[in-house]
């Protein structure tokens, strides 16, 4: 097996190099800030003793692709693989922000395209791990040491679809654990107890109901107005899981504050009048953020609305395949869900090394929103930004 790195800085300043020198491969290589102006490069007689080698973008798509494991650590990079697709592909995020709406679509179009991803942040970890599988946490409090192992067990699972779904479930055991031992601190108890919620929840352990239930006593003795959406809606879930689906229902009828989720609430009692318990337990999930969940159930159930829901999944998750079938299925005509689909192929195509027919997904989708525009502006400047990576202008 063959590995190249992606990053935006220079390879001495490449923050996971220690992790490519352990990693079990033939051959390590990296593309990075000014790695155009060349290295020791892809040559018979490199130095054997370069653990790895810089090289450029272009070198690297002479690399047997079905034979070669990429890390990407810089999304931006996707973008010039253009025809070169490797065999697997590990997105590292531990430095990616989020902070804008243009770094979380890249972010999430390349955690779709991964067969893994990790995050750095919390709180972007546990949404994605509702959202798809394979999703790790580069924990910060965690030794250097420690997460480069982590990372290299992955990267050695990933052949083995069972090992790396074992590998998650450990992961999840982990962070129950570091919550539960703040679970006694009574300052963060209600942030412990609920993220403890979650985790067992991601386990199907029966106790994420008690923890939650915990955690919003504590949210409405301090006063908090939110409290029923941002922690008591979440019981709905937790009871679906459990196979209450009445119960769960009642619960999420109980946080139907405004009008949008009152609606919610009306369609969710006549489905259940209706006997349609596998669009209710979909769209409890959906309604809680749990995507994931919510696609194993609608895998198996047909339907105009269940085609609905799938396609809500596939434009909240980043994948155009997807959401083509789905409109194709259903002959959609609404333009608000056509406009979103050829967005999300526009990014696809942009992804793919395509930049025209991502400017014609543009156009297309433009022709119903001008504002749609402006996300040709958005590629531009990402390709611009790229380009000062390649010349070694820009360090992130």
């Amino acid at each position: 097996m063959k590995v190249v790195a992606f990053g935006s800085e220079t390879l001495s300043h490449f923050p996971y190099r220690d992790l490519l020198e352990v990693l079990p491969a033939e051959c390590r290589y990296y593309v990075g800030a000014g790695s155009d102006s060349g290295g020791s490069g892809l040559e018979e007689n490199a130095d054997v003793e370069d653990v790895v080698r810089d090289i450029s973008i272009e070198e690297c798509r002479r690399l047997p692709a079905d034979e070669t494991t990429a890390i990407v650590t810089e999304p931006l990079w996707v973008s010039a693989f253009g025809g070169w697709r490797p065999e697997r592909t590990v997105a590292v995020m531990a430095h990616i922000s989020f902070s804008t709406a243009a770094q979380r679509r890249l972010a999430n179009l390349v955690a779709a395209a991964a067969d893994a991803v990790f995050v750095r942040s919390e709180t972007q970890y546990l949404q994605w791990c509702f959202q798809r599988p394979t999703v790790f946490f580069w924990d910060p409090y965690r030794c250097r040491q420690e997460a480069v192992h982590w990372v290299s067990r992955v990267i050695g699972a990933l052949e083995n679809p069972e090992e790396l779904g074992g590998l998650e479930r450990e992961q999840w055991h982990s962070r129950l654990k570091e919550y539960q031992g703040f679970v006694g601190r009574e300052e963060i108890a209600e942030k412990a107890l609920y993220f403890s919620a979650a985790y067992r929840y991601l386990l199907e352990d029966p106790a994420a109901r008690e923890d939650l239930l915990a955690s919003f006593e504590r949210a409405v003795a301090s006063g908090r107005a939110d409290c029923l959406v941002t922690h008591y809606r979440f019981l709905s879930a937790i009871l679906v899981k459990q196979g209450r689906l009445e119960e769960a229902v009642q619960a999420y009828g109980v946080t139907a504050l405004d009008q949008a989720a009152k609606w919610e609430y009306e369609r969710l009692l006549t489905w259940l009048e209706d006997g349609r318990q596998a669009l209710v337990r979909a769209r409890l999930f959906l309604l809680n953020d749990d995507l994931r969940s919510a696609r194993e159930v609608l895998s198996e159930t047909d339907g105009e609305e269940a085609g609905r829901l799938r396609l809500e999944i596939a434009l909240r998750t980043g994948y155009p395949d997807q959401a083509f079938r789905e409109v194709a299925l259903a002959d959609c005509k609404t333009h608000s869900v056509h406009r979103s689909v050829e967005i999300l192929e526009g990014f696809f195509y942009w992804l793919q090394g395509d930049r025209p027919g991502a400017i014609h997904h543009f156009l297309r989708a433009a022709a119903e929103d001008p504002n749609a525009l402006g996300y040709i502006l958005e590629m531009d400047e990402a390709e611009s930004l790229l380009e000062q990576i390649r010349r070694g202008e820009r360090a992130s």
